[in-house]
């Protein structure tokens, strides 16, 4: 997957919109090896971009700017793949510049971009695929955790757990509260305990059954010796 950040997000976008932005062009993208992004930005620019990406699991690609640096640079990057084999290729872009990867034969094209967004002729004519997504409002999405949808190394998608996963944590409860349920947790414990692994009996003593206990012999509990001279 290759994201152009100036054509699908801007340049020195704020964190919110870029944050917002590439979480929505990641959940559209469907299964993927993996993911870059180039952008480009000068050392003194304080590079925060770098940091928002890793977080959401896309490889940072930063360039020095040049006419057509981001491009190029994911350009070398996907003709690295293509001689490993990968043939196809999710472009974030309406750059004509990302024609040129269909030139390597059985390479496909899917092109991911915003509605309205305007897509070179040449790539779209090259594209297997173009697909549009609605455009990310500033405020959508803004602040959201990581993506629902991570792709690791190995291709494998990871599902963002559930809201309910940790509402029911020890922690969640007030300290009376939690307090007793741990005494609980303690005590039934070592009851269980108890039943599963009975301690040895003292020689000579015989457990006395409870009344009206129709289960095993209380191990607390013994019947009286009878005293002799």
């Amino acid at each position: 997957m290759l994201i152009d950040l100036e054509n699908m997000v801007g340049t020195n976008p704020r964190t919110p919109v870029l944050r917002s932005k590439v979480t929505a062009l990641l959940e559209a993208a469907g299964p993927y090896h993996h993911a870059v992004v180039a952008y480009a930005a000068s050392e003194d620019d304080g590079d925060t971009a770098a940091s928002v990406l890793a977080a959401l699991g896309v490889a940072p690609l930063r360039v020095e700017p040049g006419p057509d640096a981001a491009e190029n640079a994911l350009i070398r990057h996907a003709s690295r793949m293509q001689a490993s084999g990968c043939t196809r290729f999710t472009v974030c872009s309406g750059d004509k510049a990302f024609a040129t990867l269909a030139d390597v034969e059985n390479t496909r094209i899917d092109l991911l971009v915003w509605q309205g967004q305007p897509v070179a002729t040449r790539l779209a004519d090259i594209a297997h695929d173009i697909h549009e997504l609605p455009r990310v409002d500033k405020t959508t999405a803004a602040g959201e955790p990581l993506s629902a949808h991570r792709r690791h190394a190995d291709g494998v998608r990871q599902e963002r757990l559930p809201d309910t996963v940790g509402r029911y944590r020890l922690s969640n409860f007030p300290l009376p509260v939690a307090a007793l349920l741990m005494g609980m947790g303690v005590a039934l414990g070592h009851r269980l305990v108890d039943v599963v692994f009975p301690r040895g009996r003292t020689p000579g003593r015989v457990p006395a059954l409870r009344p009206g206990y129709a289960g095993g012999r209380v191990r607390d509990r013994t019947a009286p010796r009878e005293h002799t001279e």
